[in-house]
């Protein structure tokens, strides 16, 4: 009798198991085992049967496995319409930004045409710099804009185009200036160095090399000079001759205490021979030009 009824509650410990066994199979064979996680949860907080809930679930996984084309068909649809209306809302956002890239290019073309040209080599590189940047970026999606946006951009390419040329022109002429420039010395100088010896006097006209022992050569060098070239000087010439000579004299007056006397007595004739050699010279130096310049 015991042995008997052993093997009854053996058999239905069994068949609980089995059934165990079972739902366990069907949450492992299925993608939503998860789900019974949660409704077990459920069950504990609400005091629902959980029976009732592995019925829902079941009857949801069977529904989905009969219909399941059906199911596959209206998910694509889904995938497919979202995907479309976000390549729309791409394609609309690079619109604008290809709008705005050519509305930037035109600004800037316009703001340098109006700014006060200054024609050096680092203002034409910064201006450059920042065309090609804005430009770079407005060709980007050039094709994909309306023609009236594009002819804007091609009016602000063929506007720089002629700007450039213009700076080019300007900073070629400037280079070709400077290099004559270099080449040509100041005449203001060529004139100190006959005047008082190569590189004696400066722009600086400091006359610190003349002293009470030598200043009546330096006086006798100059008159020569100037008596020697009194026929090719220019109106210009005569100009700087007279502040060289002034610049002189005062020099003279800084160390006539220490001049010695027969020195001072040349240096006073040579002072009436250059007045006079003025006198002649200089007015018709003048003259000449003024001759020339009506001829002209």
């Amino acid at each position: 009798m015991n042995q008997e009824q052993g093997n009854r509650e053996q058999g239905t410990k069994n068949k609980e198991q089995g059934k165990k066994n079972k739902r366990t199979r069907i949450g492992e064979k299925t993608p939503c085992a998860s789900h019974f996680q949660i409704i077990k949860s459920t069950h504990h907080h609400t005091g629902t049967s959980s029976n009732h809930y592995l019925n829902i679930v079941a009857w949801i996984l069977a529904y989905h496995s009969k219909h399941k084309n059906i199911m596959t068909k209206i998910y694509s649809m889904i995938v497919a319409a979202a995907l479309v209306s976000s390549m729309v809302a791409c394609k609309d956002n690079a619109n604008e930004e290809a709008k705005q890239n050519v509305a930037n290019l035109n600004q800037y073309v316009d703001s340098v045409d109006k700014l006060q040209p200054v024609y050096t080599v680092a203002n034409w590189t910064a201006i450059d710099n920042g065309y090609q940047e804005r430009a770079l970026k407005a060709e980007k999606d050039l094709a994909s804009l309306q023609e009236e946006d594009k002819a804007k951009a091609d009016a602000s390419k063929e506007k720089y185009a002629a700007l450039k040329a213009t700076y080019e022109t300007k900073l070629k002429e400037n280079e070709t200036e400077a290099k004559q420039a270099m080449a040509t010395p100041d005449y203001r100088q060529v004139l100190r160095n006959r005047l008082f010896g190569e590189g004696k006097i400066g722009s600086d006209m400091k006359f610190g090399f003349v002293t009470a022992n030598n200043i009546h050569d330096v006086y006798k060098n100059f008159v020569n000079t100037v008596d020697d070239n009194k026929n090719n000087y220019t109106r210009e010439d005569w100009d700087e001759i007279k502040v060289l000579y002034e610049a002189l004299d005062t020099r003279k007056n800084a160390v006539e205490k220490d001049l010695a006397t027969n020195d001072n007595l040349k240096i006073a004739a040579l002072k009436v021979r250059f007045a006079a050699i003025k006198a002649t010279h200089r007015g018709g130096a003048k003259a000449e030009e003024n001759e020339a310049s009506k001829k002209q």
